[in-house]
């Protein structure tokens, strides 16, 4: 599961910079990404959290 949400991490990086050199950082898509961005490195940080205790 870890290695899952890393590889889409990488991908959703990839396709938020890829937006922002694209549209801008103010476009709607490039936000969208980078909400679920915020959401992925949540979900890794509270894996970590759990694998550290």
């Amino acid at each position: 599961m870890r290695e899952s949400i890393l590889n889409q991490i990488e991908h959703t990086r990839d396709e938020m910079i890829k937006s922002a050199l694209e549209n801008g950082i103010a476009d709607e898509n490039t936000i969208l990404l980078s909400k679920k961005l915020d959401v992925l490195l949540n979900e890794i940080q509270i894996i970590s959290n759990e694998i550290n205790k």
